[in-house]
């Protein structure tokens, strides 16, 4: 399983676009168009999942600049990972000020000195 970042993806497009380019040259396990959260409006890229290597690699020779929607597509094999497909995590819960007690905590975390008596 390989996951792909596609670049410059036009705003137009959707995930369902996207897959239908896409899949005459790989199987693809999952698309994530990520989008700006205010507007629900694409931000131009996306993680793709692709089930083989050859598949993703037929993607990139294929599709690699080639120009949709007046926009040349940037594809690579993404940073991010590259065995496992992009899934959205829930959010980790944050700790409140009240979770933390500052001075049995100070030497954790070092840039706190010991107040003086």
């Amino acid at each position: 399983m390989i996951t792909l970042h596609i670049g410059n993806i036009p705003w137009e497009m959707l995930e369902e676009d996207l897959n239908k380019e896409l899949s005459s040259y790989g199987k693809i396990l999952s698309i994530s168009l990520i989008k700006n959260w205010t507007k629900n409006q694409s931000r131009g890229f996306a993680f793709v999942s692709v089930e083989t290597e050859q598949g993703a690699r037929d993607i990139i020779e294929n599709l690699n600049g080639v120009i949709f929607m007046e926009c040349p597509l940037k594809i690579e094999i993404s940073k991010r990972s590259r065995h496992e497909p992009f899934v959205k995590e829930p959010r980790q819960e944050t700790l409140e000020s009240s979770d933390l007690d500052f001075f049995s905590d100070r030497e954790k975390f070092g840039f706190l000195k010991k107040r003086p008596k």
